[in-house]
């Protein structure tokens, strides 16, 4: 196995929609020894998008910039598979799980690459290292220094943790030099935590994170969801699952009876006990979770762990058997997390990946258009593809990146989508994604201290400037 570790500089925090800026990528064997040579990409920006401001303040990269030393998506996304799909690799991120490894998966299914495969064939896999940090900051504080707020909260950040630990962080927010520091603490912590290191890696595997939240057990969750007061850690117990590869688990720490008559439709609301007793869990997305047997001797270390998150082995048994009592307790919780989350059919296509799978029928279609990218034309779009989201996806595809293949027509109806986009459709704030640019931007420019700075606000007004002479003239 090889680790591939990669990191993105994006438009914005949306994962779903913001896009790629900047790539950086090392790639490792298993010891962590560097094995190739570095790799950093810039990306055009596409003419349907539009930076967040204060993204574009934290990475300093303009528009101007990317555009200049960028390729075009297609080939950005081109080459970032090819290292992805390298066999035997393990893809590895900080945070990525709920960041890189979403960017990932839609810049691919922007580009009619499969979205999936780089993480599923080939004995390749996906991995984040964030969570082992949470784990090893719960269970086994030493050998790692640790960064903490005003308020006394560890922070996570792989910047808090690379400086508090002796890393030079004056790139961070530059892609490959975020790899470099991510690289570092990982061999930091492997060689500090090589047991957890191990066992860690081991759940990348969904089966082995099945084996942990199997039915009728308990197990030790760590995540950021949990509050840090209990160093992010607890003691679940599933209740149910859905078909998508989530198991549901309950928080024992918390005493259950008042969910069991509180109406459907709040059992989740915002800030109230479910919300914090009830966790939906991602058996895919690589969970810190290990079995904690409450009937059996416990150990010192468990006894230990029990003890700083302020709890008992008396009140996790009860609450445990209040929740065995209440058989639709598990349906219930299912029923909150779908309508938390309810599937918006009517969601632009760029956005739209989580809809269904594509037909394999329509696979051989998409490839054949990839294998023909020197001869783009609107022939692409009339492909008989049964997935309705692929015509316009298509046509999107090449607008962005082969606009000279445009006829008079297409242009007025790529523009038209390109208009609605950044200055007409709004917000629930009732703002479009323009109002907000130039509100952000006049903030900025208050705010703003340094002459780097200053050139970054320039450049990125002028950008907007740019955008509203070409689109709205």
């Amino acid at each position: 196995m090889e680790f591939f570790w990669y990191d993105y500089e994006t438009t914005g925090r949306w994962r779903m929609v913001d896009r790629p800026v900047q790539f950086g990528g090392i790639r490792t064997d298993e010891n962590l020894n560097q094995i190739s040579e570095p790799i950093t990409l810039y990306c055009k920006p596409a003419l349907d998008c539009l930076p967040q401001v204060r993204a574009s303040l934290v990475h300093g990269i303009a528009p101007q910039k990317a555009r200049r030393l960028g390729i075009t998506e297609h080939a950005f996304a081109q080459q970032i598979h090819a290292l992805l799909m390298r066999p035997g690799t393990c893809c590895v991120g900080y945070n990525a799980m709920r960041f890189d490894h979403t960017v990932t998966r839609f810049l691919f299914y922007r580009n009619l690459l499969d979205p999936y495969a780089w993480h599923s064939r080939d004995g390749n896999s996906k991995w984040d290292i964030i969570d082992l940090f949470r784990a090893a900051f719960a269970l086994s504080p030493d050998g790692i220094q640790w960064h903490f707020a005003d308020d006394d909260k560890p922070s996570f950040r792989l910047e808090d943790i690379a400086g508090a630990n002796g890393v030079d962080i004056s790139s961070a927010h530059d892609a490959l030099a975020d790899v470099r520091n991510m690289l570092r603490v990982a061999q930091l912590i492997k060689a500090a935590k090589p047991r957890m290191w191990s066992n860690f890696l081991g759940l990348r595997d969904k089966r082995e994170v099945k084996r942990h939240v199997s039915a009728n057990s308990t197990f030790l969750y760590v995540s950021g969801s949990v509050v840090h007061w209990r160093r992010g850690a607890s003691i679940m117990m599933p209740i149910g699952s859905d078909d998508k590869g989530a198991v549901f688990a309950y928080d024992l720490f918390y005493d259950p009876r008042p969910l069991f008559d509180a109406p459907d439709e709040v059992l989740l609301e915002k800030d109230s006990l479910g919300d914090k007793a009830l966790h939906r869990i991602r058996l895919n997305a690589c969970p810190y979770v290990w079995k904690f047997d409450l009937d059996g001797v416990l150990t010192d270390r468990q006894t230990a762990l029990m003890d700083r998150m302020g709890t008992k082995l008396e009140t996790l048994l009860q609450h445990r058997a209040l929740i065995r009592d209440k058989e639709d307790f598990g349906r219930r919780a299912a029923d909150a997390f779908a309508a938390r989350w309810p599937r918006d059919r009517e969601r632009d296509v760029d956005q739209a990946l989580y809809d269904g799978f594509i037909p394999r029928s329509d696979r051989p279609l998409l490839d054949r258009i990839l294998n023909l990218v020197d001869e783009p034309g609107p022939r692409w779009e009339e492909t008989p593809f049964k997935d309705e989201r692929l015509p316009e996806l298509v046509f999107r595809f090449r607008a962005r990146n082969f606009p000279r293949s445009l006829s008079a027509e297409d242009e007025t109806r790529w523009y038209q989508h390109c208009r609605h986009r950044i200055f007409e459709s709004k917000d629930d704030k009732g703002l479009t994604q323009y109002e907000h640019y130039v509100k952000d931007l006049a903030e900025a420019r208050m705010q703003c201290a340094d002459e780097k700075t200053r050139k970054l606000i320039y450049d990125l007004e002028a950008y907007g400037k740019e955008l509203e002479a070409r689109l709205l003239d």
